[in-house]
């Protein structure tokens, strides 16, 4: 066997395998110092469904699941586009750089531009589509003028321009629109690698009730890390990117893997786990897209993915109500504080909305028992 030709053509021998709902890594097993054993190690991955490089079956089924999965109304919406929702539903592309991100995310938005349409009652669709970088944010509807970002109760809203649609063409190619302004650069992995976590925000409107949400979708193209060895030709903006990039990844994976055994979780270490705070939380649906490159030589890359993953699922196995107190998210502890000795405290909740349970755990230095 000659090998698989990678993202540049080159031919590479390919070290995974899959199943419906199963991935493996095959690499060559090492022993102390890392001496290879001349034998092959296996890691396996479980997920709820798993698409191969030829399955062209993956963006329609998120837009599907992310469209089915909003049938209550939104909060009510505004001049400013808030970023995530705890009613909205949220899909996240995830993975290494030259993995298939972003033409995933592009299939994913051109899908739901016609699904949305599909679904009773809209009338029509607002849009907005920024990204963050090294440098901030910008929007990519607005010919790339800089978006304010805000805090608020440690969760951002972004001033982004929204434009209001009645049709799926119409939709359509004002997703192009912004697609046109990504932040891409090429790079030793990929020629053309996105320099930004981009987000695309989908707002249904009604007949009855025009500029009111009747539901929300984000789809969250994020960056993929680099390592060191691939960033030896990289001039100085791109090396700043790729530590913008990097650090912030490094930050979502801190926070999982706190959500995962109920440490305080660090959200305000990064503007875009601030942004992911109800994803991560629970209170928003969510599909995870991850992407694996099937090439040995990324192996290294895989292996972490599919650690994330697994994080990921250790979290999402936490329904909310069975969980302990100390992994409470801030509704949860909300809904507590209100109903302690039948809403004698109901009038403290307003003051804890800062809190979730490992906050509280951290900042009393207790046991946390409701």
């Amino acid at each position: 066997d000659a090998g698989t030709a990678n993202e540049r053509g080159e031919l590479e021998y390919q070290c995974l395998s899959w199943g419906p709902s199963e991935v493996v890594l095959h690499t060559e097993a090492t022993g102390l110092g890392g001496r290879p054993l001349a034998s092959i190690a296996t890691k396996r991955c479980a997920a709820d469904a798993v698409f191969g490089p030829e399955d062209n079956q993956l963006p329609q089924a998120v837009a599907g699941a992310l469209a089915s999965a909003c049938p209550g109304p939104a909060p009510e919406g505004s001049g400013v586009a808030p970023v995530l929702c705890e009613s909205g539903a949220v899909a996240v592309m995830y993975g290494q750089t030259g993995s298939g991100k972003t033409h995933t995310a592009k299939r994913i938005q051109r899908d739901l531009a016609e699904e949305l349409f599909r679904r009773p009652g809209v009338a029509a669709v607002r849009l907005a589509y920024w990204e963050l970088q090294a440098g901030g944010a910008v929007d990519l509807l607005n010919g790339r003028h800089e978006v304010r970002l805000r805090d608020r109760a440690g969760r951002i809203t972004a001033e982004a321009r929204a434009e209001v649609v009645t049709s799926s063409e119409e939709l359509l190619a004002l997703v192009d629109r912004g697609v046109e302004h990504r932040s891409l650069r090429e790079t030793q992995v990929h020629d053309q690698s996105s320099r930004s976590h981009a987000l695309c925000l989908f707002e249904a409107l009604s007949a009855a009730d025009a500029g009111v949400p009747v539901f929300r979708v984000v789809v969250l193209d994020l960056a993929g890390a680099e390592r060191g060895v691939e960033t030896h030709q990289h001039d100085r903006d791109a090396l700043a990117e790729t530590r913008f990039i990097n650090s912030s990844l490094s930050v979502l994976q801190t926070c999982v893997r706190c959500l995962r055994v109920g440490k305080r979780v660090p959200y305000r270490d990064s503007k875009l786990t601030m942004i992911l705070r109800d994803v991560l939380e629970g209170t928003s649906r969510v599909v995870w897209v991850s992407h694996l490159s099937p090439m040995a030589s990324s192996a290294q890359h895989t292996r972490q993915t599919m650690q994330f993953v697994r994080s990921l699922r250790e979290v999402a196995r936490d329904v909310p109500g069975k969980r302990p107190p100390v992994r409470w998210n801030r509704s949860e502890v909300q809904h507590w504080v209100k109903g302690l000795e039948d809403g004698k405290y109901a009038h403290l909740a307003r003051w804890m909305e800062w809190a979730d349970g490992a906050t509280i755990k951290h900042e009393w230095r207790g046991g946390f028992v409701p």
